[in-house]
């Protein structure tokens, strides 16, 4: 464990996953930087009822999932993200489309895992959130200190162990307050929302959230992303070993065989994806990039997504069979990390 699963930097007008998509197609490059402060500015004149310091969250948190780097300039996710928000099939810009759906709760799980794990729970154990006597900054510091609380049992470093204790003894000693609470729990929740697994309900002027309805027999969403992932350390599992994509698939109903896909869908995926990426202006494609979007294609036709090294290895198949119009370049570690093709 390297980090803790949790995004603190977030805002009460910055709920919305979609704005994501908005802040790397059209506020961000994949080629230039930028400052935080322009890009915000960008941000906020193009959506309604967002100030430029909330659009400054937005960016942060565009950084905290890993989409922009700290220039701004894409990541191989926010190659990712552009690529399966670019044919679009949903009623109005909040709404994720299907592919999205699945990016969205894969990044979430990686970056912000700890808090939907804690929604999840949390809906599955009473009726509504909030519920009846709760408000939102007594659960936001529930959400912060069992966190911290929760990696506490099971993390070992010396390092971490004191960071994490720093982080503890800060959220006792300064409470959330007033708005802070909203502040730190709409987005997890709301996502949540967006990724179908939870309802939202209106009660006044109350923002209020419960479970789905079970259909045809099947759990609640909520109670699959538990089943899948109890606990921290289950999720810490998850990622290391580098299978988000099976728990996105068991989690929005998506149950996968064990056929793998066809070499010739494999062979137009890669190049369908690499033409997105370098269509973009980049001098070459990574492979993660690559990678993630057969993934998330074999989740929506229902086969088990493939681990990266599977995935890897085809990829050098190509290059065996057409060396000169297929070339893998390696990273500084010495490790296969970008494709070119002719």
């Amino acid at each position: 464990m390297t980090e803790v699963r949790l995004v603190g930097r977030t805002h009460y007008q910055v709920l919305e996953p979609a704005l994501l998509r908005s802040l790397v197609q059209s506020c961000t490059s994949p080629v230039s930087s930028a400052f935080r402060d322009q890009v915000a500015r960008k941000l906020s004149s193009s959506q309604r009822d967002l100030n430029v310091v909330a659009a400054g969250y937005a960016v942060d948190l565009g950084k905290a999932l890993r989409l922009v780097r700290a220039n701004l300039v894409w990541t191989n996710l926010g190659h990712l993200l552009n690529i399966v928000a670019g044919s679009r099939a949903a009623d109005s810009w909040r709404e994720l489309n299907e592919a999205e759906r699945i990016v969205f709760l894969r990044l979430f799980l990686e970056f912000d895992g700890a808090a939907l794990i804690f929604f999840a729970k949390k809906i599955e154990r009473q009726p509504k959130v909030p519920d009846q006597g709760e408000s939102w900054t007594g659960i936001a510091q529930d959400l912060f200190q069992s966190t911290y609380e929760e990696y506490l049992k099971f993390v070992t470093g010396p390092a971490p162990r004191i960071r994490l204790r720093q982080l503890l003894e800060r959220r006792r000693r300064r409470p959330f307050q007033g708005k802070s609470g909203t502040h730190q729990s709409f987005l997890h929740i709301h996502t949540l929302h967006r990724l179908h697994l939870v309802e939202q309900i209106e009660e006044g002027t109350t923002r209020v959230y419960k479970g789905n309805v079970q259909v045809d027999g099947m759990q609640r969403p909520t109670r699959r992303l538990i089943g899948a992932i109890p606990d921290l350390m289950a999720l810490e599992r998850i990622v290391d070993a580098g299978t988000c994509y099976d728990v996105v698939g068991e989690v929005l109903g998506y149950p996968g065989s064990g056929q793998d896909m066809y070499d010739t869908d494999f062979m137009d995926k890669v190049r369908s994806v690499y033409h997105d990426v370098m269509a973009t202006g980049v001098a070459i494609c990574p492979i993660q990039t690559v990678a993630e979007a057969i993934q998330v294609q074999s989740v929506m036709e229902h086969r088990k997504p493939p681990g990266i090294k599977d995935i890897l290895a085809r990829l050098k198949m190509m290059q065996r069979y057409a060396p000169r119009k297929v070339r893998l370049h390696v990273d500084r570690f010495g490790f296969p990390a970008y494709i070119k093709m002719d």
